[in-house]
């Protein structure tokens, strides 16, 4: 089941307080998505993804191009992939495996890996850099480990005893990353402060977080029951909180222009908010795989 009718709507809305110089909190609510012929009042302008497997097969969707095969696995994987990100012009993409390998498709460059290192944890996640000449890799004891022309600046590796890190971006307006933990705390490497920090998980969580977009100074978080919460510049466009869903939400990409974005269950479904076009799901389409991650084309 991928999409909802507009008449089921849930909202909660919480505020959360911005300590310092941290970014300031946005509106965190729920909702459920509208249907597929009213996905949004905002003009639609992204309409193609990418979904991946655990064994690394990809599904492209909408103006998404097939760059490796029709949903084939990359053969010898050592470990699952965790991860998909696309590059800065959505000519290509990454995928990311738990023991750090880093295999690339188009126009994404490889520029090394972590996959011939003795990991203290698995790779939870990747980011790239502004020029996609490079990227990094977070572990979920919060390591980082970076190639090309993406900076080592610092890790999340005792930040915060007891939190697992799931996930790093690039932050696009200010130098440094932000990781994010399954409790939803945010920490920030080398930039400004950032609410939650790493020490304030969100409270009240549904389920872990599974990912996080941020784009310019706004940060959106992503739990597998499918709560977005939004902070500060972050528009919120809805959501799956309280929503029955066949599987957990895994992961979320973002519109080229930020104003809207997918979600993506472990069974393939995708939901689609603001000006993110639903162009297709392997939802209900008994996949013989599960599904780890998504990233716009």
């Amino acid at each position: 089941m991928d999409r909802f009718s507009s008449s089921r709507r849930w909202v909660v809305a919480a505020t959360i307080v911005a300590l310092g110089l941290s970014l300031g909190p946005g509106a965190v609510s729920a909702s459920a998505p509208a249907s597929a012929s009213t996905t949004s009042s905002a003009t639609a302008t992204a309409t193609g993804y990418w979904i991946a497997t655990p064994h690394g097969a990809v599904f492209p969707y909408g103006d998404a191009s097939t760059l490796f095969g029709p949903a084939s696995t990359i053969k010898g994987l050592r470990a699952p992939i965790v991860g998909i990100t696309a590059t800065p012009d959505r000519g290509g993409y990454w995928m990311v495996a738990a023991d750090g390998g880093v295999f690339a498709f188009g126009d994404a460059k490889f520029y090394g890996s972590a996959a011939s290192m003795h990991l203290a944890a698995p790779v939870a996640g990747m980011a790239v850099s502004a020029s996609g000449h490079g990227y990094w890799l977070v572990a979920r004891d919060g390591g980082v480990f970076a190639f090309g022309d993406a900076a080592f600046l610092g890790s999340g590796v005792g930040a915060s005893p007891g939190q697992v890190w799931i996930g790093i971006a690039r932050n696009p307006s200010k130098p440094g990353y932000v990781l994010v933990s399954e409790s939803g705390s945010l920490l920030a490497i080398d930039g400004p402060p950032v609410v939650p920090s790493a020490t304030r998980p969100i409270v009240g969580l549904g389920g872990p977080i599974v990912g996080m977009q941020v784009d310019h100074d706004g940060i959106w978080l992503v739990g597998s029951d499918g709560g977005v919460f939004a902070y500060s510049g972050a528009g919120f466009y809805g959501s799956l909180a309280h929503v029955p869903l066949s599987a957990p939400i895994v992961g979320m990409a973002l519109t080229a222009d930020g104003r809207g974005y997918w979600l993506v269950g472990a069974d393939g479904g995708v939901f689609s908010f603001g000006d993110a076009v639903f162009s297709g799901s392997a939802g209900g389409t008994r996949a013989p795989d599960s599904f780890v991650g998504i990233t716009a084309s």
